[in-house]
């Protein structure tokens, strides 16, 4: 029973997807490939001169 003055909650949908953690694992996934790609195309084992081998293409590429 009702006693006066008391008023029900209002409800609201709230309802959960899954797209906003997807969305995190697709960003990994694509940089995971990219770091594939990128090592792909400059063989190298040591990261400064991987920055090296990356700066040096985009100099060349700057002038193609």
């Amino acid at each position: 029973a009702w006693q006066l003055g008391m008023h029900r909650a209002s409800t609201e949908r709230s309802d959960t997807t899954a797209v906003t953690a997807a969305a995190v694992i697709a960003e990994a996934m694509v940089a995971i490939e990219l770091a594939k790609a990128i090592l792909d195309k400059f063989d190298t084992d040591s990261l400064s001169r991987l920055q090296e081998q990356v700066s040096a293409y985009r100099e060349e590429i700057k002038h193609f």
